[in-house]
Order: structure tokens, then sequence, then C-alpha cells
């Protein structure tokens, strides 16, 4: 046996493992610690919590934590090591079994992420680590990294679950709303090219860009997300296309003060309908807030735009947008996301704008910003530059989402020198500008096939325009749909299992915290009113589509 295999010791009071010059428990008493430290955390464990046990060791601890676990609780207890896992599964005594107790071997978070999605994030409010041997110490960084692999998991699913019930409503509205403008426009696919995109986001790194920007101007197709449009307006560097994905009314600020005509609006179906009204020219793409049943029927009535991920960050969503939009170059600048100087937004932002006019004299300059950075838990990370940069949880979450995008993608460049990391090969030079604007693109085909190649059916599938009549028969089955659904909660207080999981998106704004939960009186009377809304604006809806029809084309009621 070499000093690189563990080695299971038997020390006359209980087996230990010796491992590379350590040992797993004391030798004195090998159970004893792991049993005093799981009692103690018993006694003191919340509902709703997930242990982490990184190591399993010998397992000692684990049946003690059992006894003691709370029903809404369970462990976690993950091995990195290949050779420590198969002596405890071979060698050790038996492991316990129960219910509440998973143990795997894994080494890399993604797989940490997975088995809580298997266990359902929505169990656990908390996650708590417990180390029961000294087994976490040859690989410290990687339980570090499955430690915030499992708390990142179920973090983001109680953010999105929050952002579902206070946001959903009013995605629905603005989606039913918004397919009157469907009738006769196409989806973004229409926009396709081999031209480099650029692609600004509203962070303060885009004041430092603006005059390589200019340089290129004629060289490259500008898109604006749509915070960043009222700054490069005010520098008459006004976009060929602006990106927008918010539902919510104060979006508006972003447009009325710079609003030309001829600009191309590429649009969410969830976008804020106010907002698009204003523009002829709109190109729409769509992003499944949740796996709804809803989409599936869009769809099948080719009503559906192109989709695009979820991303929850305006920048992210444009630049993958771009990537599937062009086979050149695709480069970008603004989207820092952190806080550079205590800045938020680039200067002649709307939000900095809405900041400068607060101002008082009891409410001086920098306040607004301040009481931004105090309202989420703040991260120290390393920046682009090596040096130090301030950012928060959710800016972070969304440097990372666009890490994954430009991984392996090859084609993307970022102008900006401040903020975190985003995985795109940074532009040093005025000069590497010029010259990257200057190719005939990265790509040999135009438009978007690569990004459409991966889903089903071709590119002509997303090319569709949907028709008045398309739209107006969609309308009407998800009328009769909600219908049903209405009728049947008004006339017994329920409805048929089946149509409520037809239309799931009225369970939306509910506060059940997962599959499977009992669905009250209170809640079957909500969901009951939210169809007659809905109803009603569908009903709206179809009234305008047939106004935009011609006369002898229209259905006969």
């Amino acid at each position: 046996m070499t000093e690189t295999e563990p080695r299971l010791v038997d020390t006359g009071r209980g087996f230990t493992v010796t491992y590379r010059g350590k040992s797993l428990y004391s030798p004195a008493d090998p159970r004893a610690a792991a049993v005093r430290r799981a009692e103690s955390l018993a006694a003191t464990l919340e509902p709703k919590t997930l242990l982490f046990v990184p190591s399993l060791g010998l397992g000692y601890g684990l049946p003690e934590l059992l006894d003691r676990l709370p029903e809404s609780c369970h462990i976690l207890c993950i091995e990195a090591d290949e050779r420590l896992f198969k002596l405890a599964v071979t060698q050790g005594p038996p492991l316990p079994r129960s219910s509440g107790l998973t143990i795997i071997r894994a080494d890399r978070p993604e797989q940490a992420a997975a088995m809580v999605q298997e266990l359902g994030p929505w169990r656990f409010r908390r996650v708590v680590t417990v180390h029961l041997c000294a087994g976490y110490q040859w690989r410290r960084r990687a339980y570090l990294e499955l430690q915030q692999a499992i708390e990142t998991e179920i973090r983001l699913y109680w953010q999105n679950k929050l952002t579902l019930m206070a946001m959903s409503r009013l995605w629905l509205k603005n989606l039913i709303t918004n397919l009157r403008h469907l009738p006769g426009r196409g989806d973004i696919l229409e926009l396709a090219t081999n031209r480099p995109v650029l692609v600004c986001g509203a962070g303060p790194s885009l004041e430092g860009s603006l005059r390589w920007i200019r340089r290129v101007r004629e060289r490259v197709v500008l898109m604006a997300v749509d915070t960043a449009l009222p700054v490069l307006a005010a520098e008459d560097l006004p976009p060929d296309w602006v990106f927008t994905l918010d539902a919510q009314l104060y979006t508006l600020a972003d447009f009325l003060p710079y609003r030309d005509p001829r600009t191309k609006i590429l649009c969410d179906l969830t976008s804020n309908p106010r907002c698009l009204r204003l523009f002829p020219e709109l190109y729409f793409f769509s992003t499944r807030f949740h796996p709804l049943r809803l989409f599936d029927r869009l769809e099948a009535a080719s009503v559906l735009p192109f989709p695009l991920p979820p991303r929850g960050s305006v920048g992210v969503s444009a630049v993958e947008a771009a990537l599937a939009l062009t086979t050149g170059p695709v480069l970008f600048t603004g989207l820092d996301f952190s806080y550079p100087y205590g800045r938020t937004h680039a200067r002649g932002a709307p939000l900095q704008t809405l900041m400068l006019l607060g101002c008082s004299r009891l409410r001086p300059c920098g306040m607004g910003g301040f009481e931004i950075l105090l309202a989420r838990p703040r991260l120290r990370l390393r920046g682009k530059s090596g040096a130090t940069v301030l950012t928060d949880l959710v800016l972070e979450s969304y440097a990372r989402q666009l890490v994954e995008i430009n991984r392996g993608c090859g084609r993307s460049f970022d102008l900006g020198s401040e903020g975190l990391p985003v995985g795109a090969r940074q532009i040093r030079s005025l000069a590497g500008l010029i010259d990257l604007c200057s190719g005939e693109g990265l790509g040999e085909s135009a438009g978007a096939a690569s990004a459409v190649k991966a889903r089903d059916g071709s590119a002509d599938r997303w090319r569709h325009r949907p028709t008045a009549v398309e739209v107006d028969c969609f309308c009407a089955l998800e009328q009769q749909l909600l219908e049903e659904v209405a009728r049947g909660i008004e006339e017994s207080g329920s409805a048929a299992p089946e149509l409520l999981e037809a239309v799931a998106y009225l369970r939306l704004p509910l506060s059940q915290t997962g599959p499977g939960t009992r669905i009250d009186r209170a809640q079957m009377a909500q969901i009951g009113r939210q169809a007659r809304e809905l109803m009603v604006r569908l009903q709206h809806t179809r009234e305008a589509v047939m106004r935009s029809m011609p006369g002898d084309r229209r259905p006969v009621r």
C-alpha cells in the first residue's frame, strides 16, 4: 500500500483512515468527535434545512444526525475523492440508509447542482455545512465549489420563485396585449447579418468607449440596450437596433427623450406595450420565463417568435441575441456587473439622471447610489484588470451567465476595461478594434443558422410572419380554456386537474412552494378571477387584430 492510497486502521477503539500522512479521525477515539459534533448540530437545526456533509469518511456521526433530523430536513453527503469513497463503501462499516440521507461521489459543481434539483430545491430554505471528518482538507477548493453550487442552486430557485410571484401576472398581461403587434411582423431572425455587431450596455465603462464607438460607427451594426439609448443619443450616436426586455412601465423613460421612428426595436413578447407603441419597426423574440404549455400552444399556432433563454439581464440577453444574428464578431461595452467608484450607470442613463434630479439639501448627490449599494449583499471580487471590484450576488450571477455564453464562442470581444471578467477577449487598442471591424466576419454562412440548427426544424420555421387569422385563432382557443376553468371554479369551487395544468400560468402568482402543493379554496378563487381578467384582455387583443384585417378576411362570429 503506497502513501497515496487510503488505509483502514484499527485503533482499538474503532477504525480510522490514514491518507497522505494524515488521519481522518482522532486515533484516541475515532467516533466520539464526529458523534459530539452531530448531536450538537442536530439540537439547533431549523426546519427546511439541507445539511451538506463534505467528505464521507467512514460515515461516523451520520446515524446520530438521522436520529434527530427534523422531517423537513435532508442530509447531502458528497465525497470528492474517488479512493476515499471506494474505501468507505467496500471496507468501512455499513453506511446508514434513510430517505433523509443522500450519499454521492462528485467533484464538479454541476453534479452537486443536479443533485439539488433532483432532491427539489423548493424543499429547503437554507444550507448548513457540517464537517464530520478531516477528509475535506485534501480537496478544500473542490468542496468549497460544491458548497457554493448547492447554495447558488437553492438561492436561484427562490429568487426565480419570488420573481415569478411578483412579475408573472404582468408578463402574461403584456404577452396577450403584444399579440396584436405580431400580424405582418417578423421576429429578430429577419435582421440576420454578417456585419460586426457592437452591443452597448449602460454600465459606467460605456463612457470610456464612446470615442472608439464613434470611430467604427459606420463599420458596425450598433445595438443598444434600452437603458443605454439616452447615453448614445446624447452623444449623437443613434443606434441601429435597440434591445428591450423589461415588462415594467419605468422602462418608458428610456425611450421618451430620444425617440427615432426609424430605429429597429428588438423586443420580448412580454415587453411593456406602451414602449412598443412608440415605434413602427418591431422585431420580436420570446423568452420562456417558465416551462408552460402556453408557449407550446403559441408555437403550435405558428405565433411564437424566435426563442431566447431567460437570463434576467437585458445586457446578457442582448449579447446572446447578437451572437445568434451575426456570423461576424460581436463586440460589447458597458457590461461591467460591478460598481466602479460606487457608480451604477453611465452618465445620461435614466437611473443616473433620476438620482441627480432627486438631490436636495437633505439628500446630497450620490445618496441614491449609496442606497442601491446597501440594498444587496456586497462582494469584492477580482476584476478584468486584476484589481478588486465591488459587486453583488445578482450582478455576479449575470457575469457568470455571460461567461457561459462566451465560452467556446471565439467571436465575442469586450471593449470595457472595468468590472468582472465575462469570458470574452479584450480589445486593448483602437487600432485593434478598427482592424476587427474591417474584416468580413468570422463565419461562412449569414444569419443565425448555427443558433437555429440545434433546435427542431429549420431557420424558416422561425422566419414565419404570423397572420391576423393565426393570432385570432390562438386567442379564441385560449379564451375557451380560461372559460372552462373559470366556470368550473364558480360552479364547484375547483376545475379539472388537466385544465389547471393546461393553464398553469394562473398559478404562478400564488405562494405555493413546489410541485404537488395543494391549492386551497381562496387560491382557487384567485385563479378564477385571474382567468376572467385574462379573458377580457384576450378579447381586446382579438378586436384589435380584427380591426387590422381587411373586411372581407375577417372571421365570421
